[in-house]
């Protein structure tokens, strides 16, 4: 679309500027609007002004760090094209109908390179907006890679103390957890370069994830996952599920009197509800909240407005992942 305006604009331009020049100028003359004088004059003025738009267009290009040099190229290409008209094509005769044309030709001169700068500064515009994006999608790509690869060092601790546990104690699911473990970072190898993942295979590597929290807390912690088969199809941004069930934990204590209780479900307008009761850890430390507005951010990379929806209440946290 954008190439069309600059193909036909300056076809318009030369068309229908030189029409109402003459049509005005016969309303003061003798001149037939059907006669081969009208349609001969506004011939020769269309293509002296569709070669103007051209001349001045190119200008600036062929000089883009001397600008007084195109400038002064431009006066004398103006000269040259009113020299064209009124001199090759003998065009007018009378010499106040030539000032006359001068000026309208200045006036037209004026008129095409307010146009062009404009449609240059669109354009200049339009290229900046383009490159701040892409600039911010490389950000938003090397945040999201960090973020993926990042191995939470308690995480993996507290992981390989309970394996040692569990191999010291002839655990029965010992072998499980240690499948469990190695899926987890398969999947999330994986899924790595993918901005998005379907929601189906979102889940497992969340099951994973989730019985290796559950084999060092099994009294202390309840999760229930209900969504909808057809919804499994969808799509979320990759580990958004994961990241925001991690915060649980990261946030709240568990422990056998006071269990955290995580609910993972569909609810409507396409989102998926992660909701924990609040049990805040004792610590001076407040959470950062980095891992949300990364999702946000994500979502607004894909250009999906509202993609993340928090709300809290004295009792309960929840946060809505919208599906794509």
């Amino acid at each position: 679309m954008k190439q069309k305006i600059h193909i036909l604009l300056p076809i318009a331009l030369s068309i229908f500027l030189p029409l109402l020049g003459l049509i005005s100028r016969s309303l003061t003359t003798e001149m037939d609007f059907v006669s081969t004088q009208f349609y001969g004059f506004w011939f020769k003025f269309s293509l002296l002004f569709y070669i103007l738009w051209h001349l001045l267009d190119k200008t600036p290009k062929l000089f883009p760090t001397q600008k007084i040099l195109g400038v002064l190229i431009t006066v004398l290409l103006w000269c040259l094209i009113a020299y064209l008209a009124i001199e090759v094509f003998d065009i007018l005769s009378d010499k106040v109908i030539r000032s006359r044309q001068v000026i309208r030709f200045s006036v037209v001169t004026a008129l095409f390179l307010t146009i062009q700068y404009t449609l240059r500064t669109i354009k200049n515009n339009t290229k900046l907006a383009l490159e701040k994006k892409q600039i911010e999608a490389e950000n938003y790509k090397t945040q999201l890679q960090s973020l993926r690869t990042k191995v939470d060092p308690h995480f993996l601790f507290n992981t390989l103390n309970t394996l040692r546990i569990m191999v010291r104690n002839q655990h029965e699911e010992t072998e499980k957890f240690v499948m469990s473990l190695s899926d987890f970072y398969r999947q999330t190898l994986q899924y790595n370069e993918n901005s998005t993942i379907e929601l189906e295979k979102e889940i497992e590597v969340l099951e994973a994830y989730l019985f290796l929290i559950q084999s060092r807390n099994q009294a202390g912690l309840t999760i229930e996952i209900a969504i909808e088969i057809e919804l499994q199809e969808r799509f979320i941004p990759t580990l958004a599920l994961q990241i925001v069930t991690e915060n649980c934990f990261k946030h709240n204590t568990m422990t056998t009197s006071k269990p955290l209780h995580i609910s993972i479900k569909n609810v409507e307008n396409n989102y998926i509800s992660i909701r924990n009761n609040i049990q805040p850890k004792f610590t001076a430390k407040k959470p950062s909240g980095h891992g949300l507005e990364n999702i946000r951010q994500r979502y607004e990379l894909l250009g999906i407005e509202n993609g993340i929806d928090i709300q809290q209440t004295d009792d309960f946290f929840e946060v809505q992942l919208k599906l794509i």
